[in-house]
């Protein structure tokens, strides 16, 4: 039997957030098998903990469908189910340090209790940016707006922190209300390379510096509630394009998601420069709730 938690992502409150399995240790699993518990769990995603000699940990990530090199929200699962269960050593500072290994690379992952809740923060990959070459007009109606609907000022590009993701400025809240992902929008996402598309306005609620919404049709999930590795690529397109004013080297944004699949999501993100704004690191945090303990057949192989 395979140890099982299901966790709700950046979220502070349970049937909240986004919903990912964590399987631990998952040592030798194979693909295959590895996608039968992903579609038995029914997450958008679904994470597979091997414990690394020495320290740290390789985390695999799974959809219903395939296998995806990096999971924001499936990450922050991991390492609160992690720290809930006493895995991770925490330092005589409260913070647990380590590190996690992926298909997106090495990345280190820091986890700490606040207010009786633990908050993980994750660092991404310094942004990569490209344009996006397909007509804003057709980039509108394949998620169901007209080209009126996004905002002039901002242009439409492909953001990278681990994940590429195609963003989206959307002219107010009403619009963003009104997407809807259209036939031939996956088609779209895997011929640009895209794990997903994020559409986001700054007609937002108080405290949150945008409100966002993210379809992922290329890998099988309509809308994701919570996308932690967009909020790294979001973040670091405000910055490109002038909306963020950082104070004292560091910038810190906070993002809204879900409201529209009814699981509010927040998701915060930092960003520290060094002299002249030149980005030096990129940070998403969050907390996590688990809501399920139990046990996971081993598939027979």
């Amino acid at each position: 039997m395979l140890p099982l938690r299901l966790v709700d992502a950046f979220t502070e409150f349970p049937f909240q957030g986004s919903r990912a399995g964590v399987v631990f240790d998952a040592d030798g699993l194979s693909d295959a098998a590895c996608l039968a518990i992903a579609r038995e769990v029914q997450a958008s995603e679904t994470a597979f903990v091997e414990a690394r000699a020495g320290a740290g940990f390789r985390v695999r990530f799974f959809t219903v469908a395939e296998e995806v090199p990096l999971c924001g929200h499936a990450t922050l699962a991991t390492f609160v189910a992690l720290a809930e269960e006493g895995r991770l050593p925490v330092g005589p500072d409260g913070v647990a340090r380590t590190q996690m290994e992926c298909g997106a690379g090495q990345l280190p992952i820091e986890a700490r209790r606040i207010g009786g809740r633990w908050h993980v923060r994750q660092r991404h990959l310094l942004p990569t940016v490209k344009p996006c070459i397909v007509p804003r007009g057709e980039i509108a109606a394949l998620h169901g707006l007209h080209e009126e609907d996004l905002l002039r000022d901002l242009p439409v590009e492909i953001v990278s922190t681990g994940l590429p993701f195609l963003e989206i400025p959307l002219l107010d809240a009403s619009g963003l209300a009104r997407a809807k992902p259209q036939p031939g929008l996956g088609a779209l996402q895997r011929s640009l390379g895209l794990s997903g598309s994020s559409l986001f306005t700054l007609d937002a609620p108080t405290g949150f510096r945008a409100e966002v919404r993210v379809f992922c049709d290329v890998v099988g999930i309509a809308e994701d509630p919570a996308t932690g590795t967009n909020a790294g690529a979001l973040a670091c397109y405000f910055s490109r394009h002038g909306l963020v004013q950082p104070r004292h080297g560091a910038a810190r944004l906070a993002f809204l998601q879900g409201l529209a699949v009814g699981r509010r999501c927040e998701l915060f993100t930092e960003l520290h420069f060094r002299a002249e704004r030149e980005l030096e690191a990129v940070f998403i945090d969050g907390a996590g709730v688990i809501t399920v303990r139990g046990e996971m057949l081993r598939p027979e192989e």
